[in-house]
């Protein structure tokens, strides 16, 4: 074979040592080709002839473009990503793409038609969403294939951002007048871990007072003598912008408050009619409730007298002058009669009588 040539759009031919063809397609060329050869006899003599090659089709790899895409979390404007993917296919009717609808992965669901319009949506209520830090960054691969199955990627990256924290409701007791400590972060929770602190809590003042302690705790002071239910509003952070507020419930137990009562004092003067009896009212203020009264006395006898009180406090001392020991007395000597008068929760006073003596003539 002294030579051979074909149409180069077809392909390329060599003659080999050996007297065979090597015939090369072009790339992407199939169907019947022919190849002119020459052969000689070596004394002058050749002859050419065709030499008909069938170079069979078989399909070819499209060549695709890859997607990429960007969500954030918490971020309404930018919790979907889309795009177009590219693609060429020298084989007819191959340039498409094989269609998924809702393909779920790890942070959201992703589409793609058979013209490459892809879209993904990030599912912000997943817990696994949710529990992106701030600035975390998750990668997220969907596989696309068009339609002889030639593989490429939309590769989607998920940005964390911060979830505030959610502070729960509380409650502690106390007695009345009684400041308590109790802690309220135990239960309070934060979706990325963050550290939680308190940043500050009040309260209405006319029951009482309430401070952050430095280990997180709040301490409630009761006003004096309030009891009752209190509602104390504390708020938590989490060191990143994120804050929430809850209630802390306080119940503050009543306790008996000892009344604050007046003392009460007179002069009675033996054998002197218009000076043998004494009287007064005594004073109270109690802040419980039906308490401001006392426990009443009627006649109740002393050394040189008898004495009474009723519950609103009027008390009166009448000398028993026929006594002896009043009789006894000389002139000018003096006697002090006291006598214990309680309010109704048992706090105690004092009425102090003071027993005047007079000269008793001879017999």
């Amino acid at each position: 074979v002294t030579g051979a040539s074909v149409d180069p759009a077809k392909g390329s031919v060599t003659v080999n040592p050996d007297g065979t063809l090597t015939f090369n397609p072009a790339p992407n060329f199939n169907g019947p080709v022919e190849v002119s050869y020459t052969i000689s006899d070596g004394k002058g003599g050749t002859s050419t002839a065709i030499a008909t090659i069938t170079v069979n089709p078989l399909p070819d790899d499209a060549q695709l473009g890859t997607g990429t895409g960007t969500v954030k979390e918490d971020t309404p404007a930018q919790t979907t990503a889309s795009g177009v993917l590219s693609i060429t296919d020298p084989d007819a009717g191959e340039a498409v793409f094989q269609p998924q609808t809702n393909a779920s992965g790890t942070y959201g669901s992703f589409s793609v038609d058979t013209t490459g319009n892809w879209a993904y949506t990030l599912d912000n209520a997943n817990p696994v969403v949710q529990a992106l830090k701030e600035g975390e960054t998750k990668t997220e691969v969907f596989t696309v294939k068009s339609a002889d199955g030639t593989p490429t990627t939309v590769t989607l990256t998920v940005i964390g951002t911060n979830d505030g924290p959610t502070a729960v409701p509380d409650s502690a007791s106390t007695d009345e007048d009684t400041p308590v400590t109790f802690p309220v972060l135990g239960n309070d929770t934060d979706p990325d871990g963050d550290t939680l602190t308190v940043t500050g809590a009040s309260v209405d003042p006319a029951k009482g007072s309430v401070t952050v302690n430095p280990d997180g705790t709040l301490t409630f002071n009761p006003a004096p003598n309030f009891n009752g239910p209190v509602e104390v509003s504390y708020t938590i952070s989490d060191g990143k912008g994120g804050t929430s507020t809850a209630i802390a419930t306080i119940t503050v137990n009543p306790l008996p408050d000892d009344a604050q009562l007046g003392t009460g004092t007179g002069t009675v003067k033996e054998d002197t009619p218009a000076q043998t009896t004494a009287s007064g009212v005594l004073s109270i203020t109690d802040p419980d409730a039906g308490e401001a009264v006392f426990q009443a006395q009627t006649g109740a006898p002393g050394t040189y007298g008898s004495f009474s009180v009723d519950t609103a406090g009027n008390w009166a001392y009448t000398l028993d002058n026929a006594n002896p020991v009043v009789q006894a007395l000389k002139e000018g000597e003096t006697r002090t009669e006291v006598f214990t008068v309680k309010s109704a929760d048992g706090t105690p006073t004092t009425v102090t009588l003071t027993v005047i003596g007079t000269n008793d003539g001879p017999t």
